[in-house]
């Protein structure tokens, strides 16, 4: 409800405002009549005035108050702590027809009632590990999953939930029963993140998400009927497998999603969650052969008369319960007796608890047997069990927990009581295991009761002549030694390969077709875990950050980030919650650096003692959280598991995080003070997170500055793009404003380097204003390079484009801008060669050389010669001088480290090896170009590395290959915006391509369009001879219109001084001479093309002429 006078959300059992005082009315939509918001039935007419909220971010019922009465209730039972999220589950209880007895009863006598009421749900909820949170008079709200996490919470919560509902369990209601009343309950279940505070003071961005759950809770209570149970989504996908759940066909809106509900209907008969996989269907058996194989063996070994116990150790979901299930199939042929029994982590108080089931089932006992009935079972069954032995009746009914059972009769001290017990319980193993061999199974021994560990080895001292294998399974935090448990042999369980990783996620997708990035995610964050994996791509799916597009899986385009699986949530945070206190502290802040920190880092953020410190390493080793790796110089320990980091850092409230990451980063300084170049990286980070934005914005400006002198250009995008973004955060003043400045220009010209020409425009753009009004001077160079460029390779606009970079050339070389003057040099140079203008670009290129080789800058070096070969030689013709510059590139650039300017080399040097005709060499440095251009987007040099790919394939005639790199080459100029002459120039080469493969329609005006938008003059030539190529192999050749366009690309080349294209234009018109039967100008214009070809040294292109 919400309150008319201040419009703030109100709890519906209020009859006053909380935050104005103002008193609370609700109106009957029948009759107007006003009435307290408690009752749900107009006194005046009689109608139902109830109304349900239609959205959680219009209507909350549970707000603040209710929030704070729910973490203050679990905080007294934990004691002072930093604030975290946990992922629990919410139980809502309402009486139903509350109002009915309202007027019936007296008020003590309701009172009595719901106490009485209130009584038996809270026995349930505390039975099952439960909080009650809060009364409110008819109702309450009960916790799963705090203050102590819990795997199972949402399994706890629907346990409690049908126990309530249960007639059986429920004891009868003396005042009811006086007047012949029924009470009905009504429970609603959702499960989701809460954040829980030890002060008072929420953040209001954290306790958002807090009400949305209290919400979906109370919607579900809502929406149950009397005696009825409903469960959101989450709270289904949990509890799936252990329950029987159906649609109730109702969805509510919450924030983006709708959230679907189900009824609750039963309890599955089944002991864990991998019966709970069984049900659901298990997916192919990948890669457990040995440990199979070994099973089998120690089997073997049993069945020759003397008990043997081996254990299998690993980390929850790695897949002990699947290789047992996989030995037991293996163990169907022969038949042995089987019994498999499983600890659960509610049972670790209750003694025996594994044992119990398999009591009932020795007696033939069911759920809902009642007390006289286990007596008649047990009794009758005596004979084929116990040999007919009467005096174990009340040790057998006293441990089925049945009222009344006798034990109390029994003169004994504890300890005998103990002993019979499990001589009772030994008896019935071995009656069970008859003579012939048996396989004993104990799971989860990591939740073993201590009643059922001394029994464990109470059996293995007694029945060591016995034929029974015993298989006992825990993870290794649990320490069966110490536990007083000897295995004669132990399975050390490993997470998969990724090889075998990665084809149970081709199995679980049930396709070979997934896209390279998204395995990699799969693989990086479930390493290996069984479970992990299957919960991690079910959630994926569910969520919709995967999807296929036709029959191969991608990531979505939204993608913003890796949602957690609630399963793997809860299985991590059961664990790290049983960690002392210190230890937790520590393991929250580890999560906040990184997946490997250092003892000594540890230390500094912590301030705990060596000793204290040891301790908590210690503990958090023997928990199997971490490890220790001594492989380095010094010893860091390491996340055994990227989803536990993961899980671990997801907890932590948003303020603590702020704060731990200042901790970290401040840290960092001390421990890195003589060496800080190494962390300005970390240093961003750290500062940022902990929204310290000036120091934040400081070590950006100098881990990109770093990344800039080893010409790592992406990465100084990166920290410069987080400079601006920390920078913009600040308080705007002068300071500041020169710093956004200085900012915003680098972050342009790194952009521009990197041939994203557009954004680094829009960069720009909001300080052009500032830098035109502050006078000339370095910065106003810069903005001039990022201007021109834009309007050369965008815009295509090439006398605007061309101005500007005369204008930053000049700028920089009277102000001694070194830097920004090679910049503009390379940049002139490119502009000049597009602009077929190759003589001058060459001065300029060679100035941008020789400027670079004067600073010793090994990179800048092989860049430029790369250029020079690329952008001048192979046009003019000069291919020797371009391989050979090529060649030195490569050299410099293994020589400097860089890998950007080696991929460029690469590339240049597959240019000319395409054009010298040697097609084998120029595909294979092409591809390297490729590849390594791709990992460092670079995008301008990636898409003429394509660009050339295809015409390579075309000359080899595997055109479909051919066309791939075209498109290639295409989408990358797309998606940047860069070149559209380029683009044109790939579309004309895909039309000659479709011709030659038989393609037979050719549209001659689309051909003109592509050529007349061309703003290249590099390529005028070029486009009008393929244009001309095309006509001419055409299924029905136009060889006038061929003529035409090939005298149009002879006289563009020739005015440009492209030697080598204006040889191959010659070849194309003494083809169409030969196709006009013009034998002798044929001829003529093949003499002149061989010419031509002889001066440049295409060796390839003189091998091909055509002969008349």
């Amino acid at each position: 409800m919400v309150c008319r006078t201040c419009g703030r959300s109100i709890a519906r059992n209020l009859s006053v405002c909380l935050h104005c005082g103002s008193a609370v009315f609700v109106e009957c939509e029948h009759c107007g009549h006003r009435s307290l918001p408690q009752h749900s039935q107009c006194p005046q007419c009689g109608k139902s005035i109830f109304q349900r909220p239609t959205a959680f971010g219009q209507v909350n019922p549970v707000g603040r108050q209710f929030f704070r009465l729910i973490a203050g209730r679990i905080f007294d039972q934990k004691g002072p702590t930093q604030s975290e999220k946990k992922l629990v589950t919410l139980l809502f209880a309402d009486i139903s027809g509350y109002e009915e007895l309202s007027k019936m009863l007296a008020p003590e006598q309701v009172f009595a009632l719901c106490e009485m009421c209130f009584a038996e749900m809270t026995n349930h909820v505390v039975f099952y590990g439960g909080t009650v949170g809060h009364l409110e008079g008819k109702g309450f709200c009960a916790v799963f999953g705090a203050p102590l996490a819990f795997e199972d919470h949402a399994q706890r919560a629907c346990c409690a939930a049908l126990a309530i509902q249960n007639p059986v369990g429920r004891k009868e209601n003396p005042v009811a029963a006086q007047y012949g009343l029924s009470v009905e309950i009504s429970l609603g279940l959702h499960s989701g993140l809460m954040l829980m505070e030890a002060s008072a003071h929420d953040p209001v961005n954290e306790l958002s998400d807090i009400e949305s759950t209290c919400d979906i809770a109370y919607q579900a209570r809502c929406l149950a009927s009397p005696g009825k149970i409903v469960v959101s989504e989450n709270t289904r996908r949990l509890a799936e497998g252990f329950f029987i759940f159906s649609d109730i066909g109702t969805e509510c809106s919450a924030g983006s999603l709708q959230v679907p509900f189900y009824e609750l209907a039963e309890q599955v008969p089944i002991s864990n969650a991998f019966d709970a996989r069984i049900q659901r269907g298990l997916t192919k058996f990948v890669n457990r052969n040995e440990e199979l194989q070994f099973l089998q063996e120690a089997y073997e070994t049993s069945t020759q008369g003397m008990l043997f116990c081996l254990s299998i150790v690993a980390d929850a979901g790695v897949g002990k319960s699947r290789l047992l299930y996989e030995f037991r199939k293996r163990l169907e042929n022969g038949n042995p007796r089987y019994l498999e029994l499983k600890c659960q982590s509610q049972g670790k108080e209750t003694p025996y608890y594994p044992f119990i089931p398999f009591v009932r089932q020795s007696f033939s006992i069911s759920g809902n047997d009642e007390s006289n009935v286990i007596r008649a079972k047990v009794t009758q069954g005596l004979a084929p069990t116990l040999d007919n032995d009467a005096s174990v009746v009340p040790w057998i009914l006293e441990l089925l927990s049945v009222t009344e059972s006798g034990i109390e009769t029994v003169p004994v001290s504890p300890e005998s009581r103990k002993y019979r017990i499990m001589d009772i319980l030994k008896r019935l193993i071995l009656w069970y295991s008859g003579s012939g061999p048996m396989v004993f199974a104990l799971e989860d021994l990591h939740w073993i009761d201590a009643g059922s560990k001394e029994f464990l080895n109470y059996l293995m001292q007694v029945a060591h002549d016995s034929r029974i294998f015993m298989i006992l399974t825990y993870r290794p935090e649990f320490i069966a030694y110490s536990n007083g448990l000897v295995c004669k042999q132990r399975i050390d369980l490993k997470p998969l390969l990724e090889k075998d990783s990665r084809k149970m996620t081709r199995i679980l997708l049930n396709t070979d077709s997934i896209d390279p990035n998204l395995e990699d995610l799969i693989i990086d964050k479930t390493e290996g875990v069984p479970f992990f994996l299957e919960e991690f791509l079910t959630s994926a799916k569910d969520l919709k950050f995967i999807k296929k597009d036709r029959g191969s899986y991608k990531l979505a385009p939204d993608f913003s980030g890796v949602s957690l699986p609630l399963t793997v949530n809860s299985a991590i945070m059961a664990r790290v919650d049983k960690l002392p206190r210190k230890a937790k502290k520590v393991l929250r802040a580890a999560s906040a650096i990184e997946r490997e920190f250092s003892y000594d880092l540890m230390q500094k953020v912590t301030r705990f003692s060596d000793n204290d410190l040891e301790h908590c390493f210690g503990a958090l080793q023997d928990s199997n959280l971490i490890y220790g790796d001594t492989s380095g110089q010094e010893c860091v320990y390491v996340f055994r598991h990227a989803l536990t980091r993961d899980v671990v850092y997801d907890s932590i409230s948003g303020s603590e995080k702020s704060n731990l990451h200042v901790k970290i980063g401040v840290a960092i300084e001390e421990v890195y003070a003589s060496k800080p170049a190494e962390v300005y990286a970390v240093l961003t980070h750290h500062y940022f997170l902990g929204r310290q934005y000036e120091k934040a914005a400081e070590f950006a400006g100098k881990a990109g500055k770093k990344a800039r002198r080893t010409a790592s250009f992406a990465e100084a995008i990166a920290y410069t793009r987080k400079r601006v973004e920390c920078l913009e955060k600040l308080t705007p003043d002068p300071h500041v404003q020169a710093q956004l400045i200085d900012s915003r220009t680098s972050l342009g010209i790194y952009l521009t380097q990197m041939n994203n020409h557009l954004e680094a425009k829009k960069v720009v753009d909001p300080i052009l204003h500032v830098l035109e009004s502050n006078g000339v001077d370095r910065k106003t160079a810069q903005m001039k390079i990022v201007i021109g460029t834009y309007y050369c390779f965008v815009e295509e606009d090439f006398s605007r484009g061309l101005k500007n970079l005369e204008e930053a050339i000049e700028i920089s070389e009277n102000n001694g801008d070194i830097v920004s003057a090679v910049s503009a040099y390379g940049w002139m140079g490119i502009a000049l060669s597009a602009h077929g203008e190759f003589f001058r670009s060459l001065v300029f290129l060679e100035k941008a050389l020789h400027t670079n080789q004067s600073l010793q800058v090994l990179w800048g070096v092989s860049m430029v010669k790369s250029l020079i070969s690329s952008l001048v030689y192979n046009f003019t013709g000069e291919l020797n001088l371009g391989i050979r510059a090529c060649r030195e590139a490569a050299r410099i650039a293994e020589e400097s480290g860089d890998k950007l300017s080696k991929g460029m080399a690469f590339g240049s040097l597959g240019m000319a090896y395409y054009y010298k005709g040697d097609l084998g060499a120029a595909k294979e440095m092409l591809s390297l170009a490729a590849s390594s251009l791709e990992r460092a987007d670079y995008y301008y040099w990636e898409a003429w590395a394509h660009f050339f790919l295809g015409s390579v394939h075309s000359e080899l005639e595997t055109y479909d290959t051919a066309a791939h790199h075209h498109e290639r080459s295409i989408s990358i100029m797309k998606a940047v915006q860069i070149m559209p002459s380029c683009v044109k120039l790939n579309q004309l080469a895909l039309e000659l391509i479709k011709v030659r493969s038989g393609h037979t329609t050719v549209d001659v005006k689309e051909l003109s369009r592509l050529f007349y938008e061309n703003r290249f003059r590099a390529l005028q030539g070029w486009m009008a001879r393929i244009i001309a190529e095309i006509l001419l192999e055409a299924d029905t050749p136009k060889v006038q219109e061929a003529e035409m366009w090939i005298r149009t690309a002879i006289i563009a080349d020739s005015a440009t001084g492209m030697k080598l294209h204006h040889g191959r234009d010659y070849v194309v018109f003494g083809r169409i001479c030969s196709r006009s039967n013009r034998l002798a100008e044929a001829r003529d214009y093949f003499h002149k093309a061989a010419i031509i070809f002889g001066h440049c040294e295409a060796t390839g292109d003189l091998k091909r002429l055509p002969t008349v």
